[in-house]
């Protein structure tokens, strides 16, 4: 497993010049500022027109990474595990959420954005995190669509379910 240090060290000669690195920062910071709010929004959203208004710009955003996957990869920003991978793969984790609720998923434009997906997610590190409760039979999966299902159904009460609604 890697630690912070490791981690650190490997973004840093990922994103090595100010250009780079710029560039790792504006792929986060749009993704945690326009995808991730989406994603709860299209899920508390109980209107089927509000959904699919949110559903399009969730797709928008999607196209808009695609076009930033290293082509060669097998990583996000190219040969090396950064903090772009760490980032945005725990929420490509949770695309079947969406497709489950709402019935929608990565669109097939995005084929540099699943088989990154893919890949990354078959990294003994990430797979490592796939654990259910402990003491829990139900699936990571399983797990995740119970705990989402109350943003579903409008049932959530945090802070972030009543921001989104």
């Amino acid at each position: 497993m890697l630690c912070q240090q490791q981690l650190l060290a490997l973004h840093s000669v990922l994103c090595q010049g100010t250009r780079s690195w710029c560039i790792c920062c504006r792929i986060i910071d749009r993704f945690n500022s326009k995808f991730v709010p989406l994603f709860y929004r299209v899920l508390v959203r109980q209107d089927k027109g509000q959904q699919q208004e949110v559903a399009k710009e969730i797709q928008d955003q999607l196209l808009w990474l695609e076009q930033h996957v290293d082509s060669k990869g097998p990583y996000f920003m190219g040969q090396e595990f950064s903090m772009v991978d760490i980032a945005l793969l725990p929420w490509f984790i949770r695309i079947f959420i969406l497709e489950h609720y709402r019935g929608f998923g990565l669109p097939k434009e995005c084929q540099k954005l699943a088989a990154w997906s893919a890949r990354v997610t078959k990294r003994q590190s990430v797979q490592e995190t796939f654990t259910g409760a402990e003491g829990s039979k139900a699936s990571y999966e399983d797990q995740l669509l119970e705990h989402y299902s109350r943003y579903a159904d409008a049932s959530a009460n945090s802070t972030s379910a009543r921001d989104f609604r």
